[in-house]
């Protein structure tokens, strides 16, 4: 048996901390339902046990409501129930559930991601953010193929115009900021280079 000795309100989920040093996340309406207090004595399998027990519905419930303000990936629903203090074998059966039914899909996702911010990005820029989303490599390439390069290269060009409005496009250094601006933003170094040499009409922009 243990004692409660804290109780730490957390985004999400309550931390619940016993007086063995040992402490636990309950998401919060599973929480209010528990009615556990400080000074409590209880025994921290069994508890855990209970709520668990119960946490399925709640956790899907979570899960519609975070997808329902945006889309998400995979990794980035099931990272949102952990941190609301859902153990694994309930995040597991949630995205099982949403994966099946097409709620959550990582092809979609990555098509709608290139489509919306391949405007503004380059495809680097765009596979890294993808990637550490937690897109497959694979399914992150896939979807960079419908990027056409002279759509890209438009985007460069859009991107180089904003970046060197009301500046001294004359300027040798003025011109190589932007091109590192636009190879931050993603796009290859020759992409960026040819979008700034558009506007500024130089050929050389080695020096």
């Amino acid at each position: 048996m243990s004692v409660v000795s804290d109780l730490r309100r957390l985004p999400g989920c309550v931390r619940v901390s016993f007086d063995d040093g040992t402490a636990v996340d309950v998401p919060s309406p599973l929480f209010q339902l528990s009615k556990l207090r400080v000074g409590q004595t209880v025994d921290p399998d069994s508890w855990r046990a209970g709520w668990v027990k119960q946490a399925f519905p709640f956790a899907l419930e979570r899960a519609a409501a975070l997808l329902s303000v945006r889309d998400a990936t995979e990794k980035e629903t099931a990272d949102r129930l952990r941190k609301s203090g859902y153990p694994e074998e309930i995040v597991a059966r949630v995205m099982q559930m949403l994966t099946q039914a097409g709620y959550v899909d990582d092809e979609r996702f990555a098509g709608h991601f290139v489509e919306s911010r391949g405007k503004r990005y380059g495809s680097r820029r765009l596979y890294g953010e993808l990637r550490r989303k937690g897109v497959s490599d694979q399914v992150a390439r896939e979807a960079l193929e419908d990027l056409d390069p002279e759509d890209e290269a438009s985007s460069a060009r859009k991107q180089a115009e904003k970046l060197l409005a009301r500046k001294d496009i004359a300027d040798p250094d003025v011109r190589r900021k932007a091109v590192q601006a636009l190879v931050r933003r993603g796009y290859g170094w020759d992409t960026a280079r040819e979008a700034v040499e558009a506007l500024s009409g130089q050929e050389d922009m080695d020096n």
